[in-house]
């Protein structure tokens, strides 16, 4: 059985116990055996697990500095090893935002969605259909700009 645990460090000793009341009273033995296990040496394992989304951050926040091809490509390996659906997402998201004074940081992006797309399919999808709405966006603003200004009474 599967029960959500807390991974808990107390005085340097390491103890996992469950979320709920519910759980904790199904699983004692359960959690008595995932403290053995933690104790046994896969503390790094969980450590692991919570130390991946800072990775990300610090791999997002490389992205701008990111101004030659081998830099790139050192990055896109990176982020191989913290692949996950959330992470594409949040990637996407971080290439989208690409700062609007720094556009010769675009053929560098293109490369890393490039190269990403091979092997995860969905990241291209996720970052066009960003640019698709923000594109949408901008046109329908300047239609609606355009429509209001044109026919304003106060045209000659």
């Amino acid at each position: 059985t599967q029960v959500a645990v807390h991974i808990c460090q107390l005085e340097g000793t390491t103890y996992v116990r469950p979320k709920n009341r519910d759980d904790k009273k199904k699983s004692r033995k359960h959690i008595s055996r995932e403290n053995d296990a933690v104790r046994n040496g896969d503390l790094e394992r969980a450590k692991a697990r919570v130390t991946e989304g800072a990775n990300l951050d610090t791999l997002i926040q490389k992205l701008p500095g990111c101004s030659s091809r081998d830099l790139i490509d050192q990055l896109t390996v990176e982020f191989c090893y913290l692949n996950s659906k959330a992470n594409r997402k949040k990637l996407a998201w971080a290439l989208f935002n690409v700062p609007r004074t720094s556009l010769e940081l675009l053929t560098y992006y293109s490369r890393l969605v490039a190269t990403l797309s091979t092997y995860m399919k969905d990241l291209p999808s996720i970052t066009l259909s960003m640019l698709e709405d923000e594109f949408n966006f901008l046109i329908n603003k300047k239609v609606c700009h355009l429509f209001m200004y044109c026919s304003s009474p106060h045209l000659p």
